[in-house]
């Protein structure tokens, strides 16, 4: 048995808890923070987005703003859709700015929030693994504020039954994981998305460290995060929940065992799956074509799981009162 003095074992544990801070911010890093702030409501031009701000409240008792974008020209006169939109690093401006580059602005209420994590993402050490704690705050509050938000969504009478929830990227995993949890959420769009959190994250480390000093900084960081894995979380998908995945021939981002394990973990539930795969590499900033693309596909499949679900939900609902009339 080996016995470490007080000094050695003061060491070694002062060196476990920095990687595990340094490992927790990068992995907040990665999932995408963002120094930047949406902006506020606004009164906007007539041919531009009705922008509004929801207060989420999250249970412990902090709050976050999300951005709720209507089609220009929008009057109550009968419900939208609503989209409920997370990506990269983007704060929640730049992601639905985005996500109308996808076509679907003008038919759908989008909202998102900025990621509740307000300090510049330049990791320096050792002064950053003071942010430990908020770093790991953010992910479980971002989580929660999903939820929250398809709730607000779905309570409000300018909404379709049925909130959308929209993961791209780096947002897809935190969708996948939250979209179970939350009654308001019927179709889930996972664009590019991948599970294997700690596979994924080495592989961005190795980009900037050596293959040792990835592995070990990607395996405590993962753990220390304190999230489930998205596999496990996307099995309890629902029957009544539709999901469209959309993965890239050739992605040079996310590993392909990571993408065909979440893609398959979401197919063993009792959801209902349908898989698109794009030409080329991964989705990025300003690929517009791609973007039309994958927008396009998204569109017809929603006209037509959403209507399925509408009358399936009718017929139950009339099963349901013939028994109680009878």
């Amino acid at each position: 048995m080996v016995e470490l003095r007080a000094g050695k074992r003061g060491r070694f544990d002062t060196l476990i808890s920095a990687a595990r801070g340094a490992g927790v911010l990068l992995l907040a890093v990665m999932i995408g923070v963002s120094a930047m702030r949406a902006s506020a409501a606004m009164a906007a031009p007539p041919s531009e987005p009705q922008i509004e701000t929801f207060v989420i409240a999250l249970s412990s008792g902090r709050t976050l703003q999300a951005q709720v974008r209507f089609p220009a020209g929008f009057r109550p006169a009968r419900p939208l859709p609503a989209i409920l939109v997370f990506g990269g690093f983007q704060n929640a401006a730049r992601v639905l700015d985005e996500v109308i580059e996808l076509g679907l602005g003008r038919r759908a209420i989008l909202a998102s929030f900025d990621y509740p994590f307000s300090h510049p993402r330049r990791f320096r050490f050792p002064q950053s693994l003071m942010l430990y704690g908020e770093a790991r705050r953010m992910l479980h509050d971002t989580r929660e504020g999903i939820r929250v938000l398809a709730e607000k969504l779905s309570d409000d009478p300018r909404v379709e039954p049925g909130v959308v929830a929209l993961g791209a990227s780096l947002g897809a995993p935190l969708v996948a994981m939250e979209a179970p949890n939350s009654r308001a959420i019927r179709e889930v769009v996972l664009i590019h998305g991948f599970g294997e959190m700690e596979r994924t994250l080495e592989r961005q480390l190795q980009k900037k460290t050596g293959r040792f000093l990835a592995r070990v900084v990607s395996f405590i960081a993962w753990r220390a995060s304190g999230l489930p894995e998205p596999e496990h979380e996307v099995r309890r998908l629902r029957a009544d929940q539709s999901v469209f995945w959309v993965e890239a021939e050739r992605d040079s981002f996310i590993p392909r065992e990571a993408s065909e394990s979440l893609r398959e973990a979401i197919r063993s539930s009792p959801a209902r799956l349908e898989v698109l795969r794009t030409a080329g590499d991964h989705v990025q900033p300003g690929s517009v074509q791609l973007m039309h693309e994958i927008g396009a596909a998204a569109w017809k499949w929603l006209d037509r799981v959403r209507p399925q679900r509408a009358r399936t939900q009718r017929a139950g609902n009339e099963k349901h009162h013939d028994r109680k009339s009878g």
